[in-house]
């Protein structure tokens, strides 16, 4: 089952946008949401997906904050790479708070965030190896690269529900 980041109220989110909401033949329902997320509930199960090109934003959460707790964690000199993935997790703590449904505070987003991370396993550091290729100077370079200040504004341009799927 695809999920948010964060938890949300799918049976609040299908009756305030009961207009918008399709019946299916398989018995599924299907809530076109503004911005690009496809949301899906068969059977209590609810799927939810990212389809407005611009990138699932809690996956990008996720990321991020992984990525962050690995640098931290793991990089014996994580230099700006570490300050310009915070700052940009920020950015996108900032706009899945506003955009969660119903909406957050940034405070409780982080929190959550944080659980998940400390539910990691004790040998997190020992998986970031070039043998894993998960080789963090690696990791770095293409963050830096593939997530742009200007990509991430172009990404974060268009309000709609922050799910996880499809996450690169």
């Amino acid at each position: 089952m695809a999920e948010p980041a964060f938890p949300f109220d799918p049976d609040r989110l299908f009756a305030d946008h009961a207009a918008l909401v399709e019946h299916l033949s398989d018995g599924s329902e299907r809530l076109q949401m503004p911005g690009g997320v496809e949301v899906t509930r068969r059977d209590g199960d609810i799927s939810a997906i990212d389809v407005s090109g611009k990138g699932a934003v809690g996956c990008m959460s996720l990321l991020l904050a992984e990525l962050g707790a690995a640098l931290r964690l793991c990089d014996l000199h994580p230099g700006p790479e570490l300050f310009e993935m915070q700052k940009r997790l920020a950015q996108v703590i900032t706009f899945s708070a506003k955009n969660a449904y119903p909406p957050i505070s940034e405070n409780d987003l982080r929190a959550l965030l944080s659980r998940q991370l400390a539910a990691r396993p004790a040998d997190f550091c020992a998986a970031f190896t070039p043998e894993n290729d998960l080789d963090l100077e690696r990791i770095k370079a293409d963050f830096l690269r593939d997530l742009t200040p200007s990509s991430l504004n172009a990404a974060l341009q268009t309000p709609r529900l922050p799910v996880i799927n499809p996450c690169f």
